[in-house]
């Protein structure tokens, strides 16, 4: 299976926000186009195999029904898709597609136009609202966002769970000295490119999202500041804080960090790679 990347989501969240944008008319008629051009594209890159009916089963029907696309992990159903054209999403068909995989024993409902995507659970018994999982929509929100919240649907066997914690693993290595961890510091002064790997460094570490905030009160322990660093700017900042602050802003223009909600930010692939580079610059 291709491995999930949040960079690709991004990149197609992008592309799918271009053709929403530029077809509009024609997807709000054509219910197989949003599937051709939105949706299929979509499923792939979340490690769907369109091709493969063990995983995704097209015009599937069972006794009660029928849905668009079965999802199957292990060969078990696990969710139904429906796809309507572009914004004639109604709560008719959401409920009536709810009843038809609760009847059906199938957990998760899907309901897209290409364009808003909502996940229900069917097993919940409340009010419609209560029962969605999570919302989201491409022409509208970050691209970050909509990669974060998109993993949902992956085929992993998180499926159905909001994650916590984004597809990352430590990286950078660290000393063990007595049993303690042994940070290896970076000397100052603090240069732009010693600022993007600490900033770097902190969130490949952390694993989960950080506001840049957290991120700058994680440097000191990482360095051994200089008394320029510690001079303050026009701002009221220290030079090293600003540099840090800097660094976040520019690392997500060059797409080394990826934002995926109001001031938080996570790694990207491109920046676990890029990290490695910085190393050779730093110490």
């Amino acid at each position: 299976m291709r491995e999930i990347s949040l960079t690709r989501i991004i990149n197609l969240v992008l592309e799918l926000r271009r053709r929403i944008n530029e077809n509009r008319e024609r997807l709000s008629r054509n219910e197989m186009l949003v599937r051709y051009v939105l949706v299929d594209p979509f499923l792939r890159e979340l490690g769907w195999d369109l091709e493969n009916p063990e995983q995704v089963e097209p015009e599937y029907s069972t006794e009660s029904g029928k849905s668009d696309y079965a999802l199957k992990r292990d060969k078990e159903v696990v969710a139904f898709i429906e796809v309507k054209t572009l914004n004639s999403i109604s709560d008719d068909v959401i409920r009536d597609k709810l009843k038809y995989a609760f009847d059906s024993g199938v957990e998760y409902t899907v309901i897209t136009d290409g364009n808003t995507w909502l996940v229900y659970n069917a097993f919940k018994k409340s009010k419609l609202e209560d029962r969605k999982i999570c919302e989201w929509n491409i022409a509208e929100e970050d691209p970050g966002v909509v990669a974060f919240k998109a993993l949902i649907l992956a085929n992993t066997s998180a499926f159905g769970k909001l994650p916590e914690i984004p597809i990352a693993q430590r990286e950078v290595k660290q000393l063990r000295v007595d049993e303690q961890e042994k940070v290896v510091k970076v000397k100052g002064p603090l240069t732009a490119k010693k600022a993007d790997y600490l900033v770097l460094k902190v969130l490949l570490e952390s694993g989960k999202p950080m506001g840049r905030k957290d991120i700058v009160k994680k440097i000191p322990n990482l360095t051994e500041l200089t008394s320029h660093d510690m001079e303050k700017t026009k701002s009221g900042l220290k030079r090293w804080e600003t540099q840090i602050r800097w660094s976040v802003t520019r690392l997500v223009k060059k797409g080394m960090l990826i934002k995926i909600a109001e001031k938080q930010y996570i790694i990207s692939d491109e920046g676990k790679q890029h990290i490695k580079d910085l190393e050779k610059h730093v110490f």
